[in-house]
């Protein structure tokens, strides 16, 4: 997946708490599926193998992840919401994730 740059200032929003679409600055963005990610190990599992669960409006998916599936965005967990937007009309994934001891948040490209 590739990376959707943020704003300079890294934020998500206007400024009011609503958050606005990466592709088009429009704030009546619409969350749909969640997947989590989480590695084996408890806490500290890092680059092991783990369980990936989709939960979307008309199904769930649960999938066991090698330690090497691309789907794995650092070396532990993470959490996917699936966004779209009404004034563009382009879907976009925010994404939450552990790597190194840091967490991250951003916007990256569903395709």
């Amino acid at each position: 997946m590739a990376i959707v740059r943020l704003s300079d200032e890294g934020d998500f929003g206007d400024g009011s708490g609503r958050m606005v679409c990466p592709r088009c600055s429009g704030s009546y963005l619409h969350h749909g599926y969640v997947t989590v990610r989480q590695r084996d190990g408890g806490g500290s599992g890092e680059d092991c193998a783990g369980t990936e669960v989709t939960v979307d409006a008309d199904d769930t998916k649960i999938l066991r992840l090698g330690a090497e599936d691309a789907r794995w965005s650092g070396r532990r967990d993470s959490v996917e919401i699936g966004f779209w937007c009404e004034e563009c009309d382009e879907a976009s994934v925010l994404e939450l994730m552990q790597h190194k001891g840091l967490s991250l948040v951003r916007w990256i490209d569903p395709s």
